[in-house]
């Protein structure tokens, strides 16, 4: 039989509210990041597969993503970003890189810096582990020695490069018909100014972006890029702010000190995440989620439109 004195009961209490205590802590970290290499060992040139990957709650937003075409000394030759979402609804952001270096010896991938805005509007940040990897040489021994010099350069003589010559003759000509084109049409093509509401403009040009084949052909940067341009040049003349030439954190400020409806802010903002992801971190977005975005662009414009036209009865009244 097993006696278990009243010591012992104590500790194995302490141990089990440790263990449910570090469990609990492990499921309320709002953020976490992980850096992997595929091998810690690989030969000059060869391509190595490296993986980050960062899982948040929904209401942490990642500020910054690193993209670069040099990871230490190792050069991105590939990237490729997914966002998903887990079973417990956490937000999962894996970035993909095909990465190789030229030079022998051990080296380092670095620590890579995460940033992140908290839901109490604080900032964070999270570092990865740097991670060793070995590179050997191809060359074993003697087998240098059968590697041969270079040839010398054959001399071919000089010949006149009449081929710049046409081309600089064509360019001319081409400038000068448009030249006299212009002055004798007398005046410049202006875009005419559109007066209407700027909500009314929105809607119109989401529609047409809509009806446009760019989703239906995949092209999700360019309808990303026509996506956004939309809502900026909504956001200028409806709130008076200069959003064209804001990046997205910029705008983040500029949109927090308007009286602006929480979801409303969230929704556009969820939007535009999304379109930095494809435009800068050439994230590959599926249809649905392109879908969700242009739904959360258009929910904003008719929402934030109907509120200024209620104004504009008021002020008449």
């Amino acid at each position: 039989m097993i006696k278990i004195t009243y010591k012992g009961l104590n500790l194995l209490l302490l141990v089990t509210v440790l263990l449910y205590s570090a469990q609990l802590f492990a499921q309320n970290v709002p953020v976490s990041v992980k850096a992997e290499i595929d091998r810690q060992q690989a030969y000059i040139g060869d391509r190595l597969n490296y993986t980050l990957t960062v899982e948040s709650d929904s209401s942490v937003i990642m500020d910054s993503i690193p993209v670069s075409d040099k990871l230490g000394d190792f050069e991105v030759k590939s990237r490729n970003f997914r966002m998903t979402t887990t079973d417990d609804g956490r937000r999962r952001f894996t970035a993909k890189f095909v990465v190789a270096i030229y030079e022998t010896g051990t080296h380092w991938l670095p620590q890579v810096r995460i940033d992140f805005l908290m839901p109490d509007s604080t900032r964070s940040e999270l570092k990865t582990d740097s991670l060793e990897v070995t590179i050997l040489s191809l060359a074993q021994g003697d087998s240098l020695a059968d590697i041969k010099g270079l040839k010398p350069e054959v001399y071919y003589g000089s010949r006149f490069p009449w081929i710049y010559v046409i081309v600089a003759a064509v360019v001319l000509a081409a400038l000068v018909y448009w030249l006299m084109r212009k002055k004798k049409n007398g005046v410049d093509d202006v875009e005419p100014v559109d007066t209407r509401p700027p909500w009314i403009i929105a809607e119109e040009r989401l529609k047409n972006l809509r009806e446009s084949s760019l989703l239906a052909d995949l092209k999700f940067k360019q309808f990303y890029l026509h996506l956004t341009e939309i809502i900026r040049k909504y956001l200028e003349p409806r709130y008076g702010i200069d959003a064209l030439d804001k990046t997205t954190y910029e705008l983040r400020g500029e949109m927090s000190r308007i009286n602006l409806d929480q979801k409303q802010y969230d929704r556009l903002f969820e939007m535009f995440d999304s379109a930095d992801l494809v435009k800068f971190a050439k994230f590959d977005p599926d249809m649905d989620q392109a879908e969700a975005d242009f739904q959360r662009a258009w929910q904003f414009v008719k929402e934030t439109g109907q509120e200024r036209k209620a104004e504009v009865v008021d002020d008449e009244l």
